[in-house]
């Protein structure tokens, strides 16, 4: 994605010490912050920015630990993500979250806290699995880690579950010679290409 097509907007946990520092050197394209108080519960504003088609990219600056980011007074969840369907279809580009946040995509509690924002928010994911901030006390601001979606299937589970049929093409087994019904690879239970 090209920098001139980037709508970036910041939420930063208002308790981090000097913050001040880095909002002073904030890029241009970013938009003002959303700084979150401790006794404001973030999820006010991350609904703000989340539900902003415009919104691309999404930085998220606070304390963490495996699998998880503070703001204000509370833990985000992966449900503090949730984008509906006309909003990530409305967006001109997919949506990035950056995680500027202490081991928040180690372990695997941190993947999978990843995984599960990525696929409520329909975005790409990106975090750390050590410490971010000043390398003197081994801190870095490379996010080493990034999910994406898991391709969603359309239909409900209910429907799933009635639906009675597989989508393999069948009677063309007598159509085929022998050599191209012996080169068929099975790709998955339920399909399979010849060719």
């Amino acid at each position: 994605m090209s920098d001139s097509s980037r709508s970036e907007a910041l939420i930063i946990d208002a308790s981090v010490e000097q913050r001040d520092v880095l909002l002073d050197g904030l890029n241009a394209g970013v938009r003002p912050p959303s700084a979150v108080a401790r006794e404001e519960d973030p999820a006010h504003y991350l609904r703000t920015l989340l539900d902003d088609p415009t919104v691309t990219c999404l930085h998220v600056l606070g304390h963490g630990a495996p699998g998880g980011v503070r703001i204000g007074s509370r833990w985000l969840t992966p449900e503090d993500f949730r984008v509906g369907a006309d909003v990530a279809a409305a967006r001109t580009e997919p949506l990035e979250i950056y995680f500027w946040s202490c081991r928040t995509g180690a372990e695997a509690r941190g993947k999978d806290f990843m995984q599960r924002i990525s696929e409520h928010s329909m975005s790409h994911v990106f975090a750390s699995t050590g410490l971010i901030g000043d390398k003197d006390q081994g801190g870095t601001w490379e996010l080493d880690t990034v999910t994406k979606p898991r391709a969603a299937v359309p239909f409900s589970q209910e429907a799933r579950d009635a639906f009675g049929v597989v989508l393999a093409v069948t009677g063309l087994d007598s159509q085929l010679s022998t050599n191209e019904q012996a080169t068929a690879a099975i790709i998955d239970t339920d399909v399979s290409i010849t060719g």
